[in-house]
């Protein structure tokens, strides 16, 4: 279960006191590392060999999202952490902090992530950065209070983020397009405790609903070309892939231990997703806690050419056998294969289309999901009505 997070053979060869090698990517006075002559070479570089991820197309208000879980946490570190009011939090992502700001007499705070200001009981206006801010006190303590409060400011158009300290779940609600819009809500689930199955269910069904109907749908965020012929996007488990890796990353900020990693190459390809965790006693070394393959259901692809039902098998006969790979590959604690079906209605089995591969993944300990995304709310809700209470 533990690998060193660098290829042995980049080893310097120096070995420290306590015997173990001293791995790393290249020598600290390489002009070119890993054969890299500039900043965007190396990134290419980084993508291509170890499944790094740059993130350059993460949106702003998961930008945001990052910062405020990462500023949470910074604060929890703080002594002064445990005078902060049980109060929520509210913050407003815009490129004009500063004239918005000034309409409604909000104060600038210079430094908001440095665990050095409570963030508890305000309201925020920033930039996704989350480095500096306008703070307005919240004059309610309710949902209905606090929403109308950003109506009655006029502020309700601006993408937000909430946190409410007495949520039975910990959680950081994202309203992409404004609070003055609730029902169009990414819900991310703060990590607490050790990572599990149990968790991983949980996120993974909070990120589905933001995308299950194409009414949840976010803005942008929505597998479909033209969903009610059921033409998903092109890329569609490119598009899935990164809003899963944007959620886990915002989930697991507050253990501060966990990386996701994207695209890992491998024996059998490239693993999906990987979450890792630094070893608690070895330097430089790394658990693999999860491996995540992703793989999508259709009816037609995204130049709505039919797909036939032998091909969706056949992905999910692959998936199985990706997953189990990069699982035995990294020693992984846990498996998991995610199919997404956005096959049309009558196109559709349910968990059955998985019947044929669960003795294989149960041998092997991974995890079998399937995920229901519609092309219409009228097919979420009739589907719905004639399934067994």
């Amino acid at each position: 279960m533990v690998k060193s997070n660098v290829p042995a053979q980049k080893s310097t060869g120096i070995v420290r006191s306590d015997g173990i090698a001293d791995s790393r990517l290249v020598d600290p006075g390489d002009p070119n590392p890993l054969g890299a002559c500039n900043e965007a070479q190396l990134e290419t570089v980084l993508i291509e060999k170890l499944g790094e991820d740059p993130a350059l197309d993460d949106s702003e208000l998961f930008i945001a999202a990052q910062a405020l879980a990462e500023a949470l946490y910074i604060r929890m570190k703080h002594p002064d952490a445990t005078s902060d009011p049980e109060a929520p939090i509210i913050v407003l992502v815009s490129s004009r902090a500063k004239e918005l700001a000034k309409g409604i007499g909000a104060v600038v705070e210079p430094v908001l992530n440095d665990g050095s200001c409570c963030l508890s009981g305000y309201l925020w206006i920033t930039t996704p950065a989350l480095a500096s801010g306008y703070k307005l006190s919240l004059t309610g303590s309710t949902p209905n209070q606090l929403f109308a409060q950003i109506s009655t400011l006029n502020l309700g158009y601006l993408p937000a983020l909430y946190v409410h300290p007495s949520a039975t779940v910990p959680e950081i609600r994202c309203y992409p397009n404004g609070m003055e819009s609730p029902d169009t809500v990414i819900r991310i689930r703060l990590l607490l405790d050790e990572l599990s199955i149990g968790y991983l269910d949980q996120i993974l069904s909070d990120w589905h609903s933001s995308f299950r109907t194409p009414d949840a749908g976010c803005g942008g965020h929505t597998p479909w070309k033209e969903s009610r012929k059921y033409v998903p996007r092109p890329k569609t488990e490119e598009f899935l892939q990164g809003s899963l890796q944007q959620t886990l990353r915002v989930a697991l900020l507050q253990k501060k231990k966990y990386r996701i990693q994207f695209e890992v190459p491998g024996d059998e390809g490239r693993c999906d997703l990987l979450i890792k965790s630094k070893h608690p006693t070895v330097n430089n070394c790394w658990v693999y806690d999860a491996v995540f393959e992703l793989k999508v259901l259709r009816s037609l692809d995204a130049g709505e050419n039919p797909v036939s039902k032998s091909s969706n098998k056949d992905a999910i006969d692959k998936g199985v056998n990706q997953a189990i790979s990069y699982k035995d590959e990294n020693d992984a604690r846990m498996g998991l294969l995610c199919c997404f079906d956005l096959r049309k209605p009558d196109h559709c089995d349910g968990e059955i289309c998985l019947d044929a591969v669960r003795p294989l993944a149960q041998r092997h300990s991974i995890e079998l999901r399937i995920f229901r995304v519609y092309g219409s709310a009228d097919d979420f809700r009739r589907e719905r009505s004639l399934s067994p209470a």
